[in-house]
């Protein structure tokens, strides 16, 4: 655990107030006060793609990112172990998971202390209703666990959430849906043919509803991709709007992705692997950071100051 995450630590283990359904209102959910901004360029999310480990995080915090999104899976590891857990892990299997949700957290806290501008982790629920909350042996991998460690651990740094479900159907993504505090948004598990029912499947408030879409590799469905964007965009629907995933050599679709839409970030990264030191994980960067550069009076990268929502 890093050195500087020892108040976090503790905050967790004292965390006594609890609503009835298990999750810390406080004090978790206070975060650090916001910089107003008078009207001028928006702020651009650089998020890095499938970070899985506590090195991944150190390298996107390095290379300039300012959100991490992260796959989330609550499940036992090991056959012979009955230690439920939340770990880091895009594909479910026995050798695919990274670190702990709880240390990935620990450091994601410890690198803000140090002045790192993550504004902001995404959380890619890959399976939310596969531990039961209800049950004292598996509460440790639920959605109402994960829930409590960003509360914890991330938002008393100024660090806010998104959950981001890939379907509405289950009993978590309802639950959740209306126990968010103002530093949690939520990305709708909606296809576009249904955004006008907006209100009734997503928060109430709009600055809360995410949208985001992509592909793992554009070459394949960009002019697609590109064109939900903008319709997303132009339905304003969404508090904001992603798409994913740029990765390293697509300069050119991402400057046009930029530029034609009034996208409000990107993942980019590996189109199929995790985070890690290489310039196949931060070419994309250079060059959204770049784009954002050349254009001072349009866009600046989003510090942690800056509320997403």
């Amino acid at each position: 655990m890093p050195a500087n995450a020892a108040p976090a630590r503790v905050a967790e283990s004292h965390a006594l107030g609890l609503s009835s359904a298990g999750v810390t209102e406080s004090p978790g959910n206070r975060s650090m006060p916001l910089e107003s901004r008078s009207p001028g360029p928006k702020p651009f999310y650089a998020i890095a793609h499938r970070v899985l480990t506590s090195e991944g995080v150190r390298a996107a915090v390095k290379h300039g990112a300012n959100a991490i999104e992260i796959d989330v899976q609550g499940w036992k590891r090991g056959a012979f172990t009955s230690r439920w857990e939340l770990w880091a892990d895009h594909d479910g299997t026995l050798t695919s998971a990274g670190d702990t949700i709880r240390n990935l957290f620990y450091t994601i806290a410890d690198e803000r202390q140090r002045g790192a501008d993550i504004a902001f982790v995404w959380l890619d629920m890959k399976n939310p209703d596969y531990c039961n909350e209800d049950d004292s042996s598996e509460y440790g991998c639920s959605t109402l666990k994960l829930m409590n460690l960003a509360r914890v651990i991330l938002q008393p740094h100024g660090v806010r959430v998104l959950y981001d479900f890939s379907t509405r159907r289950g009993r978590n993504y309802e639950k959740l849906r209306t126990m968010l505090n103002p530093n949690e948004a939520m990305g709708l598990a909606v296809r576009w043919e249904e955004r006008d029912r907006m209100e009734s499947l997503g928060p109430h408030n709009k600055a809360q509803r995410i949208y985001s879409t992509g592909f793992f590799n554009w070459w394949f469905k960009y002019d697609s991709v590109k064109q939900e964007i903008r319709e997303a965009i132009d339905s304003q629907a969404f508090g904001k709007v992603f798409s994913w995933t740029m990765t390293t050599g697509q300069t050119d679709n991402g400057n046009g992705m930029m530029a034609h839409t009034a996208i409000d970030g990107l993942i980019y990264g590996r189109a199929a692997l995790s985070y890690d030191s290489t310039w196949a994980s931060f070419g994309a960067l250079d060059d959204i950071k770049s784009w954002i550069k050349r254009r001072p009076r349009e866009r600046y990268l989003a510090t942690a100051k800056d509320s997403p929502w």
